[in-house]
């Protein structure tokens, strides 16, 4: 199972989850508030195009046994 990203049109297989304020200004333009679906590749290079200079923490959500 993958996901189709609404720039790129790639598949990809990683969600990565960033705060709300930050995907008000990297979604898909023609998508609703909470709507949306972008590949890593395509987060990362919207973040770098509002230039402005931030880190983020990445981390894994780890399924519990």
């Amino acid at each position: 199972m993958s996901c189709v990203c609404q720039r790129c049109k790639n598949k990809y297989k990683v969600d990565i989850i960033i705060p709300n304020f930050l995907w008000q200004k990297i979604k898909p333009q023609d998508k609703s508030k909470e709507a949306g679906l972008l590949c890593g590749r395509c987060i990362f290079d919207r973040i770098e195009l509002l230039n402005e200079y931030a880190s983020y923490n990445l981390k894994r959500n780890e399924k519990e046994n």
